[in-house]
């Protein structure tokens, strides 16, 4: 018998229908605010593959410009239009390290007072200040949006893949060969191969956190990254991102071990199976390396880091032993200048001063633009107070990082901490032995691990309190201002720099007048120095003037030339030429002497030191000059050394004759 359908009740002449399941309510998770996250992303996507050639560094000034333009944009758009400033209050060690960092940038001021050259203080201060505005975005965005930080990594690998890419294609010479950089290769995309390998190690720790957290398809692509970024710094030939990489396998490996029981085992395999991986691609690295060069390189650089082998009879061996020397003599200017150093952005303006025996820079070649070592350099510049300031803000943390990882709130935002103390690790070798914190790529990667320690620990120290307190107008405005001036001072040194190389050009190609007009429309009073070759922008119109033959202009040039930078020997071998031109010679040769103080054995100097004597009838100073030089093959030379011998022994002779004044 069919089912009958149930039909509706009838009660009282009223049709009740059948009562309908109550629907259960669907509670719709909000999406969480991602917006700060995703303009970070576009900084960490953009900035690192910026460049131009028509500055002499091309990073440098195109990358301080865009991301002071980035920070005002940030500032202006969450803070001021939608008001998105409140925060809990701050911890007390957070506001410590803004503290620390803002008291280093004021007690920078404090000894670019004293400097031999106070202008070059204004870039390093406005830096310094453009750093600590970043670092105190980057917390902020990770205390609104910490669930975010996993796509920020994610970023960084596509940026890792993208640089490793460059860099191991210009290393085999398969492109990207045209973007302006060293000679020696790889140098990626920061025109320097030290730079490129230290900053290649600086993304491992983001790459791991993806590799970790990530789902499937993202773990593969983190492992290619890794494998990029691996063959990229041993393709770099650089020892200080070697130490690196080492130091970040080694703290994350024994921080995991002694904090994370769940991931102990799990890490330990994984460290396992990078150092193997490592192996297989040096391996692999060495089947195409047919000439040899890149296996000997290696094994001198190895050797140079292994006890006793500085003693070892190769190039690698000799440039560390330099550096060795170049400490000893910044540890004597620290010495002199204990408290207030020799000012911020000072150190290659001074450091000559302490003699340059056994330095490269002894035959004249180059000028030294830095020591090789970021806490040398840094209180060698700010002295005692300064470095105490700058690395305990640095200490405080590490500390705070050590806190987060014994009380996370879970275990993934442990090992995330981990990996930024890792990271902090390999920046601590780095800054041994090379110059990272220079570069506006490697501040990026630094400040985005300090950023998210500090975020995390705000909000773990906040928990579940609420938003109670704003962050004051008159900071706000203190740091758009600063960061006005900061985009000032990027227009300045993009215009001093652009102007700089085309002197350099038209000197190349003697018109003496477009030269002069350059250095005109690019001199000003805020950067002085070229950059890494520490030459003032006015001995290009000195060199121009004299050949124009304006003495006068080219004399009043030389003089401020030598005012910013009194210890560069180019200068006096400029002046020296001017005086000679104009018959001179006593005054030349005093300027040739107080070159070759400095750089005893610039051939320039010797040489036109030799014509001088020779000019003044002081052949046996001609002689003696000209014998220091040691170019026998060189006719010009030989025959005024003849010359001056045939006229000294003439002399001789005629002060031996009878009547002759004795």
């Amino acid at each position: 018998m069919a089912r009958q359908q149930s039909s509706p009740k009838k009660n009282k002449g009223k049709i009740i229908a059948p009562v309908a399941a109550k629907k259960e309510k669907v509670k719709i998770k909000a999406r969480p605010d991602q917006a700060m996250t995703l303009w970070m992303i576009v900084l960490v996507l953009v900035l690192p593959v910026l460049y131009t050639d028509k500055t002499m560094d091309p990073d440098i000034p195109v990358r301080y410009i865009f991301i002071t333009v980035f920070l005002l944009l940030f500032i202006l758009y969450f803070f001021v239009l939608r008001k998105k400033i409140s925060v809990f209050p701050l911890p007390l060690p957070v506001k410590i390290v803004f503290g620390a960092g803002a008291a280093y940038a004021l007690w920078s001021i404090v000894s670019a007072m004293g400097a031999l050259n106070p202008r070059e203080g204004y870039y390093e201060i406005s830096r310094q200040l453009l750093n600590i505005i970043f670092l105190f975005t980057v917390m902020i965005m990770i205390i609104k949006e910490e669930p975010s930080v996993l796509k920020l990594c994610k970023a960084l690998v596509l940026v890792a893949i993208i640089q490793s890419v460059i860099g191991i294609f210009q290393y085999y010479d398969l492109g990207f060969t045209n973007i302006p950089g060293d000679p020696a290769r790889p140098y990626g995309m920061m025109a320097n191969r030290n730079l490129y390998g230290s900053a290649q190690a600086l993304l491992m720790p983001f790459c791991v956190f993806v590799l970790y957290k990530a789902a499937t398809s993202w773990k593969y692509i983190s492992g290619i990254a890794l494998a990029g970024l691996s063959s990229s710094v041993f393709l770099s030939q650089t020892r200080s991102s070697w130490l690196s990489t080492i130091a970040i396998m080694i703290v994350s490996f024994v921080l995991v071990s002694i904090f994370s029981k769940p991931n102990r085992k799990k890490w330990a395999i994984g460290t396992l199976i990078a150092a193997i991986s490592i192996a297989i691609l040096v391996f692999l690295i060495f089947s195409l390396d047919t000439e040899g060069d890149l296996r000997q390189s290696t094994i001198e650089r190895t050797r140079s880091l292994a006890p006793g082998g500085i003693s070892a009879n190769d190039h690698s061996v000799e440039n560390a032993q330099e550096r060795i020397r170049m400490w000893k003599k910044t540890f004597l200017l620290i010495k002199d200048k204990p408290i207030t150093g020799a000012g911020p952005g000072n150190w290659r303006i001074t450091i000559p001063k302490y003699g340059s025996e056994g330095m490269s820079w002894y035959y004249g070649q180059y000028t030294p633009d830095r020591p090789h070592n970021v806490y040398l350099l840094v209180t060698s510049e700010t002295g005692i107070p300064g470095a105490l300031l700058y690395f305990g803000m640095w200490l405080m943390i590490v500390i705070l990082g050590f806190k987060v990882i014994r009380k996370p709130r879970s275990e993934d935002q442990r090992i995330l901490v981990i990996l930024m103390l890792a990271g902090g690790a390999a920046l601590a070798c780095d800054c041994m032995f090379s110059f990272p914190t220079e570069r506006f790529e490697h501040s990026l990667y630094i400040y985005l691990m300090a950023g998210i320690i500090l975020g995390i620990y705000a909000n773990n120290e906040a928990q579940d309190r609420p938003i109670s307190a704003s962050l004051k107008k008159p900071l706000l405005w203190l740091g758009i201002t600063i960061l006005l001036f900061n985009l000032f001072l990027g227009f300045t040194k993009y215009k001093f720099e652009t102007h700089f190389k085309q002197a350099n050009y038209y000197q190349s190609q003697q018109q003496w007048q477009k030269e002069v007009d350059e250095v005109r429309a690019g001199e000003n009073n805020f950067i002085t120095l070229g950059p890494d070759v520490s030459t003032p922008i006015q001995i290009k119109s000195a060199i121009a003037y004299k050949e124009l033959k304006e003495y006068d202009k080219a004399l009043h040039d030389i003089k401020i030339a030598e005012r910013y930078h009194p210890y560069n020997s180019r200068s006096y071998s400029t002046e020296g030429t001017i005086y000679t031109e104009q018959q001179q010679y006593d005054k030349a040769i005093a300027c040739y002497l107080r070159g070759l103080q400095i750089n005893p054995m610039y051939d320039v100097l010797l040489k036109n030191l030799a014509i001088n004597y020779f000019l003044t009838n002081n052949f046996k100073g001609c002689i003696e000059t000209i014998v220091k030089l040691n170019i026998p093959g060189d006719k010009q030379y030989n025959d005024l050394m003849n010359d001056a011998k045939q006229k000294l022994a003439a002399d001789s002779v005629g002060s031996r004759q009878p009547g002759s004044k004795q």
